[in-house]
């Protein structure tokens, strides 16, 4: 079980992984990390969806692997997408990397959200520089969700780990996980919309989770999960009217469901119909059997439901 955080009113605070053996779902990012055996690359490019988990994994390293205590002014993380300038962000960086670690042997930088460095080539060329000659005690984990836009002679100075989007399988386990612990009666119904709306990320799961906490009921918990970011409900109901999975189709429900979708953007509708159909023909859908239409919710961490809407 994830270790808990006492009095820690949000979920995604209070189970975030603390150890690389609570990670959930990053099976190939945690044997990359361990086969580290301790050498740390001085640079790592952390990269993945929002929400997956780039940031923990840089903490995870700092703290279990190289020794860095729970609060540490060693170890310094910086919302690059909050910086007035990023130049001089990289200039403050510069002027400190000499000074000699207060605990143990290392300084650590964590650069969130790296992408905003792509509106200033000179931030990042100060940057490369920075990662070019900085001493042995300084370690750096830079975390993007689009590592294309930062300088390929930046990402070549770094050792880059890629963080997945869960699978379903992995996210309606966490989710088991963290309701049983916080007393939460979740359905099968309830658990499959969870997942179907969390965009393959943990913390999107356990947000929507603590969501429908204090509601009872599972019509109350899924008014109150609704479709999740605009998505037309009607375009997870039309796979499940399918039946992929079983090869049972409800006919007459597809057929109003067109009807309804008629507005939808049919490439986009193919997308999501295909994604469940390879799903189901691969046999490689992780659900339980009591879980109802599995396929509909594997669509999520295939990235196959993004931009549906309001197109022909």
């Amino acid at each position: 079980m994830t270790e808990q955080v006492k009095d820690e009113r949000d979920f995604d605070i209070k189970y975030r992984p603390r150890k690389l053996a609570e990670v959930v779902g990053q099976d190939v990012a945690v044997k990359t990390i361990r086969g580290f055996k301790g050498k740390i690359p001085r640079s790592i490019l952390l990269h993945g969806h929002t929400g997956g988990g780039k940031t923990t994994l840089a903490r995870i390293i700092a703290h279990e692997i190289m020794g860095l205590p729970e609060y540490c002014m060693d170890l310094q993380e910086i919302n690059c997408g909050v910086v007035s300038s990023a130049i001089d962000m990289v200039r403050e960086i510069q002027a400190q990397l000499m000074s000699s670690p207060m605990f143990g042997s290392k300084r650590v930088w964590i650069l969130d959200e790296m992408q905003v460095f792509s509106k200033s080539k000179q931030a990042q060329e100060a940057l490369l520089k920075v990662l070019e000659q900085c001493p042995d005690h300084v370690q750096f984990f830079i975390c993007t969700t689009e590592p294309k836009r930062l300088l390929p002679s930046i990402r070549n100075r770094c050792v880059e780990i890629g963080i997945n989007s869960l699978k379903a399988g992995d996210l309606g386990k966490l989710i088991d996980r963290v309701a049983k612990a916080e007393r939460i009666a979740v359905t099968d119904e309830v658990r499959t919309r969870i997942v179907a709306i969390s965009d393959g990320a943990a913390r999107n799961a356990v947000k929507y989770l603590q969501k429908i906490a204090g509601i009872e009921g599972e019509d109350a918990m899924l008014e109150a999960l609704g479709g999740g970011c605009g998505e037309s409900t009607e375009e997870f109901e039309l796979v499940k009217a399918l039946n992929l999975y079983n090869g049972k189709p409800s006919w007459p429900t597809v057929a109003a469901l067109l009807i309804k979708l008629e507005e939808s953007d049919p490439e986009g509708l193919r997308q999501m119909i295909l994604a469940a159909a390879r799903t189901a023909l691969v046999k490689k859908s992780v659900f339980p059997r009591t879980w109802p239409h599995p396929p509909c919710c594997q669509l999520r961490s295939e990235g196959c439901v993004s931009g549906m809407s309001h197109h022909r």
